[in-house]
């Protein structure tokens, strides 16, 4: 700490708490930065392992002893969530349309912004909400703003909202809408958190043998697809990219500005599915950037994509069916600074604005976001009913459709569709660097599967099949095959050729299994 420099009391308390003799923790903390502490206390007592956990225990018995014997405990305040919303915004949730559910899914997606936007940053409840230790936006819209929409038992959107919030109560009616939903939830939870242990187990095992070895394979092969979205962009910095429409054929790092300026453009990147490293591995130019503390890449890929979509499936146990549908940024946002008053009769809903500067996909006729709409009058929007049904884009229904694409088959598009719609599928759920996407995709394919000719050292050729992520271990390796999936069919096709090749000192159990020393 500089001299003179001033911190608050619980700041250096914190640290102290830590075992630092001086500020180092400067950061307000959140649950997105523990791994920030862990790095200063490792770093702090010289990454000496032991010093390192005598700490964190340290650390956590005198946080629980703050807590529970002090004054300074978080806790809630109810009347800060009876008064997130305002008069205005109760209006309009009364008149949210029954019949239209895109329209009536962006009214209440802009408010709870709206809403949440406007609380005190002195409020209890919204220290709790930021520190991500209670809260996440779903629960706190939920509870204190408006349920909303949600999902049936065969999670297909139900056209009409509950307009109030849990801590609003429901009507008998309101609560046997949501049932279902709710009994879905924990349906999903029992039954797809094994599964996504299961893909994990499955993607490791697949992916255990890509890992870091040249710096740089020198190749001039590429990825080249386009950039979807701001969210898209984010995964792709730290590539190496170049400018399809340029002359300047040097491979670059990519930062934010220069990736969200591809945004609906095509870029060419470095990539893990055209490195040209042997053996399976990747250099660390087509990974790109990204500072990784071990070689063995392919594990964390594998690790880093499932853990979030694990985390996601229990989530939805406390979102109880919430539907889950896209929107677009622009109109989301323009719902949200202008939206002032809703009318709805029989025949459709009037919107009604402050500002008649509407985003021109707001009010297009063709491929329109939001159907319905009839009529443009000043600074009012007219929609008539929609009943057409919606599917709920819920994390589950993400889950499948990674599935779906990493499931062994014959190849029936360009490579670079699979990677668009696996990373399109991943980021309705969150933002992962982009290489560890490309890494699950980079040895599926071959161009002659009796000849074990991939696709990625062959890219002269046409891709003809896909191996999945449950056939790329064995496929690749029958030793790795039948370490995961010891069973009748994985042993019939072990290769006699490398089992002359196993060390006999160091058998593993399946091994010795097959080999009658068991």
């Amino acid at each position: 700490m500089k001299s003179g420099e001033l911190h608050s009391y619980g700041r250096c308390l914190f640290n102290k708490f830590c075992g630092f003799d001086k500020v180092i923790i400067t950061k307000s903390l959140s649950k997105k930065l523990i791994d920030y502490v862990s790095e200063e206390i490792y770093t702090y007592f010289n990454k000496d392992n032991k010093k390192y956990y005598d700490s964190l225990a340290a650390l956590e018995k005198r946080l629980f002893f703050f807590i529970s014997s002090t004054s300074h405990a978080p806790s809630l305040d109810v009347e800060d969530m009876v008064n997130l919303k305002n008069d205005q915004t109760n209006k309009i949730f009364k008149n949210l349309p029954n019949n239209n559910i895109k329209l009536g899914y962006y009214i209440v997606e802009a408010l709870t912004n709206r809403a949440l936007d406007s609380m005190d940053e002195n409020s209890s409840l919204y220290k709790l909400y930021k520190s991500g230790s209670r809260f996440s936006k779903a629960q706190l819209a939920r509870s204190a703003v408006a349920i909303g929409y949600s999902a049936d038992a065969d999670n297909v959107v139900i056209p009409r909202p509950i307009k109030t919030s849990l801590l609003e109560g429901l009507s008998e009616e309101q609560y046997f809408m949501v049932a279902p939903a709710t009994r879905k939830s924990i349906k999903d939870k029992s039954r797809h958190t094994p599964n996504s242990g299961y893909l994990e187990r499955t993607l490791v095992m697949a992916l255990s043998m890509i890992e870091f070895d040249l710096d740089d394979c020198e190749t001039n092969n590429h990825l080249e697809f386009i950039v979807m979205s701001n969210k898209h962009a984010q995964t792709l910095v730290g590539k190496y990219h170049r400018d399809p429409n340029s002359t300047d054929r040097e491979w670059k790092v990519l930062d934010l500005k220069t990736a969200i300026g591809f945004i609906n453009r095509k870029i060419e990147i470095r990539s893990p599915m055209t490195c040209q490293n042997p053996n399976f591995k990747i250099c660390k130019k087509c990974f790109g950037e990204k500072e990784l503390k071990t070689k063995y890449v392919g594990i964390v890929a594998g690790q880093c994509v499932v853990e979030r979509l694990t985390q996601l499936t229990l989530r939805t146990f406390h979102e109880s069916g919430r539907a889950n549908l896209p929107t677009d940024v622009e109109i989301l946002k323009f719902f949200e600074d202008h939206l002032v008053d809703v009318e709805t009769d029989e025949s459709g809903t009037t919107l009604i604005f402050d500002n008649d500067s509407f985003p021109e996909k707001l009010i297009t006729n063709q491929n329109p976001l939001i159907y319905g709409l009839t009529q443009v009058s000043n600074n009012k929007l007219i929609f008539t009913q929609d009943k057409s049904s919606i599917k709920n884009q819920d994390v589950i229904a993400v889950v499948n459709t990674i599935k779906n694409i990493l499931k062994q088959g014959d190849v029936f598009q360009p490579i670079e569709d699979y990677y668009s719609n696996l990373m399109a599928a991943i980021l309705e759920v969150g933002t992962i660097y982009s290489s560890f996407i490309e890494i699950l995709l980079a040895n599926m394919f071959v161009v002659d599967y009796n000849n074990k000719l991939f696709w990625r050292y062959h890219q002269d050729q046409t891709p003809t099949y896909k191996l999945g992520d449950k056939r790329l271990a064995a496929y690749i390796s029958s030793r790795i095959g039948l370490l995961y999936q010891p069973n009748k069919n994985t042993i019939e096709n072990i290769s006699l050729d490398e089992l002359e090749e196993i060390d006999q000192k160091n058998l593993t159990i399946y091994e010795k299994i097959y080999l009658g020393q068991i």
